[in-house]
Order: C-alpha cells, then sequence, then structure tokens
C-alpha cells in the first residue's frame, strides 16, 4: 500500500498560522510571524503561501503541524468577521 501524497509539500510543518484574510491587520501579523519563523528554519503552514489552499489542504496543514499559532481579530473595529464567528478558524482549531 502507498503513502499519500501531501497536497502541500512537506506533508508536514513546526507551525500552522490560522488568520482571517479579510482583515488587514491579521493579515500583516500572519505574514510577519511567517516570515519570522522560515528565517529561523521553521516550517511553516501559511495558506497564501500553499499551492493547494482549499479547506482539506487546510485540515492537512492543522494536523500535520506541531503548533498552531491563531492571529485572532474581533473585527468590530474593521468591519471584517471576528475571528471564532468564522466557521472556517473554529473547523481550524477542533
Amino acid at each position: 500500500m502507498s503513502a499519500r501524497m501531501p497536497l502541500n509539500p512537506p506533508g508536514s510543518w513546526d507551525f500552522y498560522i490560522s488568520y482571517t484574510w479579510q482583515n488587514p491587520m491579521a493579515s500583516a501579523y500572519a505574514e510577519k510571524l511567517h516570515r519570522s519563523l522560515t528565517q529561523l528554519g521553521k516550517r511553516v503552514w501559511m495558506d497564501e503561501n500553499m499551492r493547494r489552499r482549499g479547506e482539506v489542504a487546510m485540515e492537512e496543514g492543522a494536523r500535520n503541524s506541531e503548533c498552531m499559532i491563531a492571529v485572532v481579530t474581533d473585527g468590530h473595529r474593521t468591519g471584517d468577521t471576528p475571528y471564532f464567528e468564522r466557521l472556517l478558524s473554529l473547523k481550524e482549531l477542533r
């Protein structure tokens, strides 16, 4: 039986960054985190840097990461949906 190929190489990561891309501040924090961690030699899953980004790819990333970092925003000041009111954010945390 052959092993399933990962949707995004390498298939496992040190960190998974969860954030709401609709919030410019959350996106900026997430990108800065990604840049800092990769400069330290860490493997980081962040949707904007993945070939495959759909829900299945996000689940693969969340399940195959050692640590999840959630950039939590309330959304009320920026007019977007608060982090904990987004279904996808809650799925990532489960």
